[in-house]
């Protein structure tokens, strides 16, 4: 009993603090490994035991999937730039399964902050052009799956659109994009639509996600099932990571 006590101990004292001195998130597996060096040896149950006991004496914090955070705080992007236009698509499509998200909610993060902004509707490749016509009719600038030619066109500006093919794996906040998925697409959105350069995106999510607590399991999930890898966009935006 003592000497399980004692790997607790450790880890608590030892172990977690030291990982959370050099990253906002870590995973089990690097939990596993700093334990290693320490030449200490916990079974996979006792140590998913000790970490279950360590957030709920708040020594760390859930960041799904087996991630977690020194970051007590969840992250929340502001969603008031679209209630309009989410109650303005319930309303019209009810049964539609849509999310949004903007430019703007990632402004607090900038270095430089965004003067003109982009929103983002994300809907089934089904019902796309039919919401990209209602949108229009209700006095939007619309631009539907812009890639090459068509993406040079679109410019921030107000009252402008861009609807783009739902992912069946995205993370979701009823009919809002959490940060996790707007990371992701936004991301993806830097090389398509060129609206920040990469430098800038990459300074502003490193203080988003070091800011607040994300779902990082979640995060890297979404990343790894979008067009792009997960270890690609996490080498884009963390030099905070414990690998």
């Amino acid at each position: 009993m003592k000497r399980s006590e004692s790997k607790k101990a450790k880890l608590f004292t030892c172990v977690l603090p030291e990982l959370k001195k050099r990253a906002p998130y870590f995973s089990i597996d690097a939990v596993k490994r700093q334990l290693a060096e320490l030449q200490i040896s916990v079974t996979d149950g006792s140590l998913r035991q000790y970490l279950s006991d360590a957030m709920a004496e708040k020594i760390v914090y859930d960041a799904g999937k087996g991630w977690y955070s020194r970051l007590v705080e969840p992250l929340v992007l502001d969603k008031k730039p679209l209630q309009k236009l989410v109650k303005l698509l319930e309303k019209e499509f009810p049964l539609l399964d849509f999310t949004v998200w903007s430019t703007l909610q990632v402004n607090p993060w900038m270095h430089h902050l965004l003067g003109k902004f982009l929103d983002f509707v994300q809907v089934d490749k089904d019902g796309m052009s039919a919401v990209a016509e209602f949108l229009r009719d209700r006095g939007y600038d619309v631009h539907e799956n812009p890639y090459g030619a068509a993406a040079k066109k679109v410019a921030p500006r107000e009252k402008i659109i861009v609807v783009r093919p739902l992912n069946a794996h995205a993370p979701r906040d009823g009919h809002f994009s959490p940060p996790e998925a707007v990371l992701v697409d936004l991301s993806f959105e830097v090389e398509q639509l060129g609206i920040m350069d990469v430098t800038e995106f990459r300074t502003m999510a490193s203080k988003l996600i070091s800011s607040g607590r994300i779902s990082w399991g979640s995060f890297l999930q979404y990343a790894d099932k979008r067009e792009r890898t997960a270890t690609a966009i996490v080498s884009e935006i963390n030099s905070l990571m414990a690998e």
